[in-house]
């Protein structure tokens, strides 16, 4: 399933790292974008934390069934070098908006572009998750549904 390029509210910029497939052991390519709150961010400043990107929809059940698990990882890990970043591919970010307030989404989310999708190898499906190791080296790269298990196993082995 193919993702459609996104419209963004903020004009991103990149790092000149747009590998057409993603490794593990990678640097992981640089973004900046604008939270749907209207707050920029760009990767660089979750430098030293472990970050799980996670390219997800609204529309997606998988990723909807994730949110819990990343919502408890997020609080239990809130004194570690955690973080979660929320990559929506919807269309809408107005639709993304209601869902974060309905849902009470506590990690930075915002719109994916094409542009970001690419640098990561290509969002086929959803939900894709990159884990970035406090270097910001890829560590794993998983694409569908996982346990919260699976993603605290995980970060303990990264910590």
């Amino acid at each position: 399933m193919g993702v459609k390029p996104q419209k963004s509210p903020s004009i991103p910029s990149f790092s000149e790292n747009k590998t057409s497939s993603l490794q593990i052991g990678q640097t992981a390519p640089s973004f900046s974008v604008s939270r749907l709150n209207g707050k920029p961010f760009k990767l660089e400043d979750y430098k030293g934390k472990i970050v799980l990107i996670d390219f997800w929809a609204t529309w997606c059940p998988p990723c909807i069934a994730e949110i819990p698990h990343y919502l408890s990882l997020k609080e239990k890990y809130k004194q570690s070098a955690f973080e979660i970043i929320g990559l929506s591919v919807d269309a809408d970010p107005k639709t993304v908006r209601a869902f974060i307030k309905q849902h009470r989404l506590t990690y930075p989310v915002a719109m994916s572009l094409s542009e970001i999708e690419a640098a990561y190898g290509g969002i086929r499906s959803i939900p894709t998750t990159i884990v970035l190791d406090k270097n910001h080296n890829v560590a794993e790269i998983i694409t569908g549904y996982r346990d919260q298990e699976y993603f605290e196993a995980l970060i303990k082995k990264l910590l």
